[in-house]
């Protein structure tokens, strides 16, 4: 029949219990959410997206007090193009 020794399934249920319990420690605490967690690029905007053909795009973001043009298609890598007030005013005038 069934041989079951009390003290080794106790010995397992501890164990599983100390297991269930630091996981819910470590999910709870703060230190280790801000230890694991990659910051997040709050400084960082998409300002304007344009589709300017059926395989390319153009984007237009903002980091801090700087804008970048981003141009990217289909099977090509992507350009980018510090837009400031004088890139700007060569382009147009």
């Amino acid at each position: 029949m069934l041989d079951v020794d009390i003290s080794k399934l106790l010995i397992i249920l501890g164990f599983l219990g100390a297991l269930i319990l630091v996981q819910i420690i470590v999910k709870r605490t703060t230190i280790f959410s801000k230890l694991f967690t990659a910051p997040s690029p709050t400084s960082l905007k998409v300002i304007n997206k344009v589709s300017v053909s059926n395989y390319s795009t153009a984007s237009v973001l903002q980091y801090e007090d700087r804008s970048f043009l981003i141009v990217s298609g289909k099977n090509t890598q992507p350009t980018v193009l510090e837009v400031s007030p004088q890139t700007v005013s060569a382009v147009v005038g």
